[in-house]
């Protein structure tokens, strides 16, 4: 959980702007999803070092994981870290709604312990 809370905090903490949007999920989201050479190039460049800290980090916490299952399950991680942050800009909030308001995504700590909680039983899940 303190390796997943490491990832998580930063991420849910820092990039929320004063208007609560997040601009710089929506930019790491259009580059996944429109990937450009130099745009790619400048972002991967800078973020590959952090992952690779962090698999190696995994890798040790949970050495009875095959590091193509870490790399699997860091890349879902990433997923799920992405999509609720998305959700939880304003004019999205999707998860607010559908759950009639029980899911808070206005609320930068509920979005770390659930995610981190749900993060946790992915990686500690069995291999098939």
């Amino acid at each position: 959980e303190q390796v997943l809370e490491a990832l998580v905090r930063p991420t849910v903490t820092m990039t929320r702007a004063a208007d609560g949007s997040r601009p710089l999920i929506a930019l790491l989201m259009q580059v996944r999803a429109q990937p450009r050479e130099p745009t790619r190039r400048f972002f991967f460049d800078r973020m590959d070092p952090a992952v690779d800290r962090f698999v190696a980090v995994l890798e040790r916490v949970l050495p009875e994981r095959s590091r193509a299952e870490i790399f699997w399950r860091y890349n879902f991680a990433l997923g799920a870290l992405m999509q609720v942050l998305a959700d939880a800009a304003p004019g999205s909030q999707r998860l607010r709604l559908l759950s009639d308001g029980l899911c808070d995504t206005g609320d930068d700590e509920a979005i770390i312990a659930e995610l981190v909680r749900f993060l946790a039983g992915g990686f500690r899940a069995s291999g098939g």
